[in-house]
Parts: C-alpha cells; sequence; structure tokens
C-alpha cells in the first residue's frame, strides 16, 4: 500500500481481526493487521490486533465494522494514524 493509513479499528483477539480482513478484502479493501504478542496473555493480548486501511477506504471500512460488528470504529490518534479531516 503507498497511501496513507489511518486504523480503523483495534480488536481483543487475532480470530476477530483476522475475520474482519477477510471481510475487508471480500469487499476489495486492503488492510494492514498488527499485532503484539504478549507471552502472558496470548491471542487474548491486552494490546490487542490493529486493523489499519488507506485513508480513502476508512468510511466504506468504518460501515463493513459496524454491520458485522455492531458497532462504530473508533478513530484513534497517536502512532501509526494517519487519518486526517
Amino acid at each position: 500500500m503507498s497511501e496513507e493509513l489511518s486504523t480503523l479499528v483495534t480488536m481483543a483477539s487475532r480470530e476477530e481481526a483476522g475475520m474482519l480482513r477477510e471481510l475487508l478484502e471480500n469487499e476489495g479493501i486492503a488492510c494492514v493487521v498488527s499485532s503484539s504478542l504478549d507471552p502472558y496473555y496470548g491471542a487474548l493480548s491486552p494490546l490487542g490486533t490493529r486493523i489499519s486501511v488507506r485513508t480513502s477506504d476508512w468510511e466504506r471500512a468504518n460501515e463493513i465494522y459496524q454491520a458485522y460488528f455492531g458497532g462504530a470504529a473508533e478513530e484513534i490518534e497517536g502512532e501509526g494514524d494517519s487519518r486526517t479531516e
């Protein structure tokens, strides 16, 4: 991906993040999944698994997230988030 990325959501488990990645990719939205593995918590790391999408795809990706997971993705400011309005 050459465009700037924005964090869509940080999910509690890698499994949920994998489901969201598949949903987004099926809709033609490329994403990056990154996680910080915690040796004590494993897949349920309190650090979570971050899903990032192109800034231009953020609105559509948020709609997909809401439709399948029942809530709005939170816009997160800080490291790795380049979404601007």
